[in-house]
């Protein structure tokens, strides 16, 4: 990580000093040793990065990993929501320590602990997002969620449901956030605080997704004119219909 000398860094001139200057990523799946090392799924390039922390940047239940590269920016390695449950706390402690970092955080399923501590400053050059994310696997809530703060002080807050961000405060309070429109796919109705996660991905047809920014589904695949998810003759009359027609 550090070599104890100090000198200007001459990119791309650098990455001749390294032989396999590449990002390391690592999985556990299914939650045991060994990790398989995917590194070559992950890459699209040499690049010599050293520093890494992750957080839940788009609020969608799977997490991101930001990566510091030198030479160019900071790369972002996006995650892709699972089938699986989960939980995240954000902690609201007393002050001067609002943030309630030193606390240990464990969530209890089925008999079973689960713990995380919030730390401040987590890994070389680099903070986690402090919203801790619990995995639930096919559980849709925790038994209890126990926090045990650095001043000796405890908190049991039970049965917190899962797809939710939950901020638990050192005086006892509760605040569920998530979404709570009715219409959307990923509603909750114990939910007491909106957070603008609504996901209407499922009212979306074959060949269409949901479009967040546009706030509609939209095709795809730009070919197929008829959302059937194919391009076929259905799509080439379709486009001889519009043929010759002013857009407003």
């Amino acid at each position: 990580i550090a070599t104890g000398t100090s000198f200007a860094t001459d990119y791309p001139a650098l990455l001749d000093l390294y032989p396999d200057p590449r990002t390391r990523l690592f999985l556990n799946t299914p939650g045991a040793f060994p990790f398989n090392d995917v590194s070559e799924d992950l890459d699209e390039g040499v690049e010599l990065s050293f520093a890494a922390a992750y957080g839940d940047a788009n609020r969608d239940g799977a997490l991101e990993v930001a990566v510091h590269r030198v030479g160019p920016t900071a790369r972002l390695l996006h995650g892709q929501p699972g089938q699986g449950e989960w939980l995240q706390v954000l902690l609201d402690g007393n002050s001067p320590n609002t943030k309630g970092v030193g606390s240990v955080v464990t969530a209890w399923t089925n008999g079973s602990p689960d713990m995380r501590q919030v730390h401040c400053g987590t890994q070389f050059l680099s903070q986690n997002s402090l919203v801790l994310h619990f995995g639930l696997g096919d559980e849709t809530q925790c038994d209890s969620v126990v926090v045990n703060w650095p001043d000796g002080g405890q908190n049991v807050f039970p049965e917190l449901p899962s797809g939710t961000r939950a901020i638990l405060s050192q005086s006892g309070n509760l605040i569920l956030q998530g979404c709570t429109y009715p219409g959307a796919c990923n509603y909750n109705s114990q939910v007491n605080q909106e957070d603008g996660t609504c996901d209407f991905a499922c009212l979306c047809s074959t060949g269409t997704v949901w479009d967040p920014v546009q706030e509609e589904c939209i095709a795809s695949c730009t070919g197929d004119l008829t959302g059937d998810g194919q391009i076929d003759v259905g799509d080439l009359i379709e486009f001889l219909t519009m043929f010759g027609l002013s857009c407003p």
